[in-house]
């Protein structure tokens, strides 16, 4: 049976509409705009480049190309797409140019990684300084406003107190100090050294270290945490933390372990570890070679590399009586004890 042809459609109700006339569209599209935003928008738009050699013509984008490629590790066509952002964010710049405060709040909100963010930041506040002499003074407002945000964003990450939390949630002491000294590093490169010779050097020993003025008013605020001395005495004192944990070596001659011995000694490791007794770091059962090259390091023996040969060996040229004879052994020693 077909519905459809028995059930009477629904019709939609009846609404006014209004049109312009041709006359009408006319007169409007020569009416001047009011809105100086929308006017600015009309004048500073942006396409999107697809080669990015085409961005590769003036040395701060040749700056921007490097940098994003060595130490931030993306690829072309990631750096093609935040070229394309820059210039957008140019456009935005002029169209926004006499309201910072908004122009801060689109430009912090954009979708870009926490370390790209103040980088961005920074270039468009350089992209504008280099035509200082050539723009209105809200255009120079807003380079100060976006420079001024960069480096409050760069603080934060060497702000020690958030450092400090941070290594709380870290597992161990290894992760603790591999942290420190990263990010250590990072902050030395940014603001490496300026000695009177104006060669660029690393003072790891001075509590205050003397920084170039270049960077001024970033380092300023930086220089009296003196941040690279807190990450130096930290990672020290996590370092003699980690010497005082580290159990004593128990030294064997290997020339006193037979090849039978070294068999048993891998029988009981095996043993002791499909009965879940021993846990690694990660509260986890360890895998046999993570095992033999622990207890290896332990008792100086190299049963990282023997210890399936032996087994197998053992295994296959002896009895289940001569491959069990070392926890009988066991029994015996614990009876008597």
């Amino acid at each position: 049976m077909d519905l459809n042809a028995k059930v009477a459609t629904i019709k939609s109700a009846e609404t006014h509409r209004e049109y312009l006339t041709l006359a009408e569209l006319e007169r409007l599209a020569q009416t001047e705009c009011h809105s100086p935003l929308l006017k600015r928008m009309e004048e500073y738009t942006f396409t999107p480049k697809t080669n990015l050699d085409e961005y590769l013509n003036s040395m701060l984008n040749t700056q921007m190309f490097h940098y994003l490629k060595d130490k931030e590790n993306l690829s072309e066509t990631e750096i093609l797409a935040f070229f394309n952002l820059f210039y957008e964010q140019v456009a935005y710049v002029y169209t926004l140019q006499n309201t910072p405060l908004s122009l801060i709040k689109h430009l912090t909100e954009l979708e870009v990684s926490a370390s790209l963010l103040p980088f961005l930041l920074e270039k468009l506040a350089e992209y504008f300084n280099e035509l200082w002499n050539y723009v209105e003074e809200s255009l120079r407002t807003c380079a100060d406003f976006m420079d001024k945000e960069a480096q409050r964003r760069k603080d934060r990450k060497f702000d020690f107190q958030r450092v400090q939390k941070h290594l709380e949630t870290l597992p161990n002491i290894t992760e603790k100090i591999n942290y420190l000294v990263a990010i250590r590093t990072d902050y030395m490169q940014l603001f490496p050294v300026m000695e009177e010779d104006n060669y660029y050097t690393f003072d790891y020993g001075s509590p205050y270290d003397k920084r170039s003025s270049f960077y001024s008013p970033y380092y300023e605020a930086i220089e009296e945490s003196n941040f690279e001395e807190q990450c130096r005495l930290e990672i020290l004192k996590l370092q003699n933390l980690l010497d005082t944990n580290k159990t004593h070596t128990v030294r064997l001659s290997k020339g006193q372990l037979q090849k039978g011995e070294y068999t048993n000694m891998v029988r009981l490791l095996i043993a002791l570890n499909e009965a879940q007794i021993i846990q690694n770091e990660k509260g986890m059962r360890p895998s046999q070679i993570e095992l033999m090259q622990v207890f290896g390091e332990l008792f100086d023996l190299d049963l990282a590399k023997k210890y399936a040969k032996l087994l197998n060996q053992g295994i296959s040229t002896s009895s289940l009586e001569a491959n069990t004879k070392i926890f009988d052994q066991l029994k015996t020693v614990f009876s008597l004890w």
